[in-house]
């Protein structure tokens, strides 16, 4: 009885190391998130449909594939529901149609960068999205915004009362993507009423901080870094860099990753300046339930060969 546990022990333990080479993870839907942001506009936030499906496989030379289908993210004129202070001048609300379409990415993948200097290198690959977004101006005009361009990357411009709007996106990477001539600047000092939301400038100026003051500025991934204490501030930012993550395991049966899909809006023409935008896709991925059973049980047949050692 003794060998005919142990063999089915082996056994079990033989399969989960089989099933775990061999399928890839599970896709967690309600733990993926799509986010949009533009300059200083709250982003939004988008989960992932319970039904989306999306594949995580090796690629057979050490890293992976994630293939996702459409429809995993969609809504239909969502936004956050702003304030005149969204750190947009002019700019009252933000809001989004968006469908994603089908998406392939991989190891290795690497292209110019549309929207700056260099390329977008790492882990990525092009997913398309259908809609449009809408910019409220003082919260009696609209402007619609083409997406088509996000994740895919291409030029596309839209008019708004005869003034042109240049949008310019570029395909989705985990690499660092950087957005060049940016000519509005996101500036904040925490601490301040009117600076809750960041605050930001169309055409150069100066601010000046009281002493004490921390001067803070939009850099990376969304995020702010201290420029400088008690001193006037050039409101002009030049460049923004966003970075996404790569957390896959080797085996391809969890982990997640982060793509990220650079954005410029040229609204020059409309006194807006050079905004940066990012398009951020995070997707979750769980070990199989079926490699959980396996694990647990061979666990479990240990521990019953355990006990009936310790009894003799």
């Amino acid at each position: 009885m003794r060998k005919l546990l142990s063999l089915i022990v082996a056994a079990g333990m033989a399969s989960a190391l089989a099933a775990g080479t061999a399928q890839a993870g599970t896709f967690d839907p309600e733990n993926s998130i799509l986010k949009f942001g533009l300059a200083a506009l709250p982003p939004i936030v988008l989960v992932g449909d319970p039904a989306g499906v999306a594949v995580l496989s090796d690629d057979g030379f050490g890293g992976h594939t994630v293939t996702d289908a459409s429809y995993i993210w969609s809504t239909i004129g969502f936004g956050p529901g702003t304030s005149f202070f969204t750190g947009v001048p002019l700019i009252s609300n933000l809001t989004f149609t968006l469908a994603n379409k089908t998406g392939s990415f991989t190891s290795n993948f690497s292209t110019p960068n549309p929207v700056g200097a260099g390329t977008l290198a790492g882990f990525g690959g092009l997913e398309a999205v259908t809609g449009q977004a809408v910019l409220s101006i003082l919260g009696i005009l609209t402007i619609p915004i083409p997406v088509s361009v996000i994740g895919v990357g291409g030029t596309i411009m839209t008019l708004a009362f005869t003034q042109s709007i240049t949008i310019t996106g570029a395909p989705f990477v985990t690499g660092k993507a950087s957005i060049t001539g940016v000519t509005t600047n996101i500036i904040t000092i925490p601490g301040r009423a009117n600076a809750t939301t960041p605050i930001v400038s169309g055409a150069p100026i100066t601010l000046d901080p009281t002493t004490g003051e921390t001067v803070m500025t939009l850099t990376t991934s969304g995020g702010f870094v201290s420029t400088g204490t008690a001193m006037a501030l050039p409101a002009v930012l030049n460049t923004v860099t966003f970075e996404g993550t790569l957390n896959l395991n080797s085996a391809s049966t969890s982990g997640t990753v982060t793509l990220v899909s650079p954005l410029r809006v040229d609204a020059s023409g409309l006194g807006q300046g050079v905004l940066p935008g990012i398009t951020t896709k995070t997707f979750v991925f769980v070990p199989e339930p079926a490699i959980l059973v396996l694990l647990v049980s061979g666990a479990a047949g240990l521990a019953v060969l355990g006990t009936r050692r310790r009894r003799k």
